[in-house]
């Protein structure tokens, strides 16, 4: 029944989207009504944990990143009021549906997508305080990510320990050592140009995760920001922009045969549109207001300095339950990893060549 769909989606969207290190794709789903929702759930309030606790999944790493700029600034609260709008910009996808589905059908060479990544990394570094640092730092993560994701490691679900240690876990540390609050601030006001530039990068972010596999939320949104300078804020709003749209793109895309996402995966193989589109509809909004109504309770429990070594041990434990010691070992060893850009004084953002260079070896034409 739809009523039972729905409620299913509703209680899986909502356990993934606030325990750090779940995802939709690690449940089963009954039916394409129950996954949208709790996709659309999860595109919105997972934003809460990753804000002040760090990112618990590729999804949420780069958003997390730049989050935390605004946290330590003292703009945690209207960090997650910027996000939540680009959601429910998102939403907006469907009226672009008709005008864009034979845009949908067209494969793009992947060439293209790798001299994008290519220039995107070089300017990355460029770019940074300590270029040569930064180079060395980059060389580093992408190393460890082509090991850990391109190679027969022997560790249960690599990626999922690595990002959890990595984005989450290595935050928190640096947090607890250098006894740095995380502060939720006030809700500031919004800027409309700000807000329709924010909204337009993430739709150009949804279009490049539909358009080529191995790219995910992060990396996309990692080349949007140095390529046209977009702010902290524009940011925010185009990562809640396109993890709504992005869910949009992927289903119509499914009807191309484009599967691009695990929640195009979890679809039927001929998805009904109008009703998978309202099903995400439901969860994104329902997702916003509970990411509206619980973000200041859940800001004063997730700031608690022992909710912060929970944090970190559940990480370990997890990672040690998922792999045994060969898991806990990398976990560790990520979290060391994700540390250095502090110790160094290298922007955190470097951390993400951990995904960004095994998504150039993809594409690599060779």
């Amino acid at each position: 029944m739809l009523s039972s769909d729905i409620a299913e989606g509703l209680l899986k969207g909502v356990l993934t989207a606030l325990l750090p290190g779940l995802h939709p794709l690690l449940l089963p789903f009954s039916s394409e009504v129950s996954i949208s929702v709790a996709y659309g759930i999860y595109s919105a309030l997972s934003s809460l944990p990753s804000v002040f606790l760090g990112a618990f999944s590729s999804v949420t790493a780069y958003t997390a990143i730049v989050a935390h700029r605004l946290v330590r600034r003292g703009r945690g609260a209207h960090a997650l009021l910027l996000y939540a709008a680009g959601a429910l910009l998102g939403i907006l996808f469907p009226l672009f549906y008709y005008p864009l589905t034979d845009l949908l059908s067209i494969r793009l060479p992947a060439v293209l997508m790798f001299l994008f990544l290519l220039f995107v990394a070089v300017l990355t570094v460029l770019r940074s305080r300590n270029p040569l640092m930064a180079a060395l730092l980059a060389t580093m993560y992408g190393t460890l990510g082509i090991i850990v994701l391109q190679t027969p490691f022997p560790v249960s679900q690599p990626l999922t320990i690595s990002i959890a240690s990595l984005f989450g876990a290595s935050t928190v540390l640096i947090a607890l050592f250098s006894r740095e609050r995380f502060r939720y601030g006030r809700e500031g006001r919004f800027n409309v140009n700000s807000l329709l530039r924010g909204g337009l990068f993430g739709f150009i972010t949804a279009f490049v995760i539909a358009y080529f596999p191995a790219v995910s939320l992060s990396v996309a949104a990692f080349m949007i920001q140095p390529l046209f300078r977009v702010r902290d804020e524009e940011m925010m709003v185009a990562t809640g922009s396109s993890a709504s749209s992005s869910l949009f793109l992927t289903a119509a895309g499914k009807v191309y045969g484009l599967v691009r996402s695990s929640f195009a995966a979890g679809l039927p193989e001929t998805p009904y549109i109008p009703r998978v589109f309202a099903s995400l509809a439901f969860g994104v909004s329902t997702g916003v207001l509970l990411l509206l109504l619980l973000s200041r309770a859940l800001y004063s429990l997730y700031s608690r300095r022992l909710l912060k070594v929970v944090a970190v041990f559940t990480v370990l434990a997890v990672s040690y339950g998922l792999s045994g010691i060969p898991g806990l070992l990398l976990s560790v060893s990520m979290m060391c990893a994700g540390t250095l850009t502090h110790l160094l004084g290298v922007e955190k953002r470097v951390a993400m060549f951990f995904l960004l260079l095994p998504t150039l070896a993809y594409y690599a034409p060779i």
